[in-house]
């Protein structure tokens, strides 16, 4: 990393005619280059009637981002860096993509697609896509008695640690580690 350039500025106050020095330091092209590699963006693509803004899951991908950081060590830097899309769709349009790619025809509430598998860095910065059934977030909303919100909160907290390459369809270890992330991150976020 290359040191920055310092410059002397000098600035005078009005009609006084003092002046006094100012050392300013010229932008540090580097460090914005690693705040902006360390980037993780979120796009949103909400195919439904349902109006939610995407700073509400921005949010929750920052907490995700910080406790993933802390916990799962073994991550490479690079891999919290990238675009994630999240594509907010009907029980019809999901329940199609899980016959399509699980050959299961039936509705689920969050289908994840990982790029990162096999690789230490995902292609062209592209994390993974998360689609979420917002027909399935209202109806367990109500099946397990909290706001939609909340459930929004759980299901793409979900998604998110399956893009990352967590699962849990084997049990085990793997699901103990997935459901523990779960659990730190919605406590982060104060859902109970």
């Amino acid at each position: 990393m290359s040191p920055s350039k310092a410059v002397t500025l000098r600035l005078s106050k009005g009609d006084s005619g003092s002046t006094s020095n100012v050392m300013v330091r010229e932008p540090h092209y580097d460090h914005f280059f690693n705040f902006y590699v360390n980037m993780l963006y979120l796009i949103l693509n909400n195919t439904t009637q349902f109006s939610i803004q995407k700073i509400f899951f921005d949010h929750i991908l920052q907490t995700c981002k910080k406790i993933l950081r802390k916990e799962a060590s073994y991550f490479s830097k690079n891999i919290f860096s990238g675009t994630l899309t999240l594509i907010l769709v009907s029980d019809q349009k999901i329940r199609r993509l899980n016959k399509i790619h699980r050959k299961q025809d039936s509705a689920t509430d969050v289908l994840t697609f990982s790029f990162l598998e096999g690789m230490t860095f995902p292609p062209h910065n592209e994390i993974g896509e998360i689609y979420l059934s917002m027909d399935r977030a209202k109806a367990q909303a109500q099946i397990m008695g909290h706001d939609m919100f909340d459930e929004l909160r759980i299901l793409f907290i979900h998604g998110v640690l399956h893009a990352f390459g967590f699962e849990h369809e084997n049990g085990g270890r793997e699901a103990q580690v997935m459901h523990d992330l779960e659990k730190k991150i919605l406590e982060k976020l104060e859902i109970a």
